[in-house]
């Protein structure tokens, strides 16, 4: 009943859904102190708009900061412009802030208590579930003899 070809269709499903859950999981609690923190500083426009040094965040929160993330849907970034300010083309660092208008947002995307690891665990389980049985009643149903795939030949 083993049938190995659909069994390599599958794996790869399987595993990339692992891994962005596993980031998910990661990556949350760190946007959710960059917006505690900057809720705590009332970092709410330019003039007041701190960089993560400043907010007592470690460099590498830079990472969930970066543009076009979910973070940076809700904190906007002052001093980030790509043109040099300061001295001979010295890069300024980033500050960054919430505006007034999307604290809610930032508050209800990121600080709401979530299930965590224990309820990634739980999806990954319900999500491995599902592939059993769609790879046995694939099994069962078609026929997999006829499945050419490249490699397999």
């Amino acid at each position: 009943m083993f049938d190995f070809k659909i069994f390599l269709i599958l794996v790869p499903v399987w595993l990339g859904v692992v891994i962005v859950s596993l980031w998910i999981a990661y990556s949350l609690p760190r946007a959710k102190k960059t917006v505690e923190a900057l809720l705590e500083k009332k970092c709410a426009d330019e003039q007041s708009a701190l960089t993560l040094k400043e907010l007592g965040l470690p460099p590498s929160a830079r990472l969930s900061l970066r543009r076009y993330s979910s973070l940076r849907r809700v904190v906007d970034a002052a001093g980030e412009s790509s043109g040099a300010s300061g001295a001979a083309g010295e890069k300024s660092e980033p500050r960054y802030f919430i505006r007034e208008d999307n604290i809610q947002r930032a508050q209800d995307m990121f600080c709401k208590k979530r299930g965590g690891i224990a309820q990634t665990l739980v999806m990954l389980g319900i999500f491995t579930a599902a592939l059993v049985l769609v790879w046995m009643a694939a099994s069962l149903i078609f026929d997999t003899e006829s499945l050419s795939l490249p490699f397999m030949n």
